[in-house]
């Protein structure tokens, strides 16, 4: 189980300044942070540190990110936001 300052730190890295990006992360987040093991917390926010350009085009389809672990999250976050 998480712990809330952990849980407080990965919502604050989800913050990103694009409106876009932080609507579909906080909907992945209300469906996802009180079931994610601390390998999927780690994977999680190693998938955060990608640009923001970078999530945006991976998460709207303009492009496919190439490696597993942001295919992972980026089709997670789509299937949950239904885009």
């Amino acid at each position: 189980m998480l712990t809330e300052d952990r849980k407080s730190r990965i919502k604050w890295r989800c913050r990103r300044g694009m409106l876009e990006l932080d609507l579909l992360f906080e909907k992945y987040l209300k469906h996802n942070l009180d079931n994610m093991s601390n390998d999927e917390c780690i994977e999680f926010e190693q998938f955060l540190t990608n640009t923001d350009p970078d999530l945006y085009a991976w998460l709207m389809g303009y492009a496919t990110p190439i490696d597993a672990l942001s295919i992972k999250y980026v089709n997670n976050i789509r299937a949950i936001n239904k885009i």
